[in-house]
Parts: C-alpha cells; sequence; structure tokens
C-alpha cells in the first residue's frame, strides 16, 4: 500500500465505510479476475478536493460485458455519499479502479414525502 498526503478524516460513517467497501471489492475483484500470478497495489492520496483510492493490477485483461453486482453497488454506494469512481483497463495488461471520496458531506434525498 501507497499513501500521499496529509490525512484527513471523512465526513462521518457512511464515507468511512464506503471507503472500505470500495478498498474490499476492489481487491477482491483482483483475486477473483486477475490471475493466480497477479500483483495489486493500493494507493491512498489525501488530496485537497477528497481522499483518492486507486486499485491497480497486472493481471489478465478484464471480461469485456456489464458490470458485476460488486461494482454497481460500489457505483451506488460512492454515488450516496458524493463520490466517483472510473473503472477499466489499464494500457497493456491489467485493471484499474480510481475512487474519490468527499471530505465534505453530502446531503442525501429524503425518502420521505
Amino acid at each position: 500500500m501507497n499513501g500521499s498526503g496529509a490525512h484527513r478524516a471523512l465526513p462521518g460513517a457512511a464515507v468511512d465505510l464506503t471507503a472500505y467497501r470500495v478498498i474490499q471489492e476492489g481487491l477482491t475483484n483482483v483475486i477473483k479476475h486477475a490471475g493466480a500470478t497477479a500483483a495489486a497495489d493500493l494507493t491512498l492520496a489525501w488530496r485537497p478536493d477528497g481522499l483518492h483510492i486507486t486499485i491497480e493490477d497486472d493481471g489478465a485483461a478484464p471480461a469485456t460485458g456489464e458490470a458485476g453486482v460488486g461494482l454497481t453497488g460500489m457505483r451506488e454506494r460512492l454515488r450516496m455519499v458524493g463520490g466517483t469512481v472510473a473503472i477499466g483497463g489499464r494500457p497493456g495488461a491489467g485493471f484499474e479502479l480510481s475512487a474519490t471520496l468527499p471530505y465534505e458531506s453530502r446531503s442525501l434525498p429524503s425518502s420521505e414525502s
């Protein structure tokens, strides 16, 4: 794991849990899809606009087609806390997941009418 920038707290339990789940799902996908000899790098970068999480592997190219349940769930979790994610193949071989979580809390729409 690599890290950069001055550590800064995320704005609450929902964003903390989202960061944990993004890392968990990203590393699980490396184990499941990249191949037995693949290596992965996890980077946490505390930047002015938020915490950036990057997971890169050097394994097999990702399968084409629809995103699985894990990636879909990750996108939804990030959207709910105001975060973003980019997911795709790397040039040559491997896969990259790059997510950003905000330091500022986002108001979620109320479920009450």
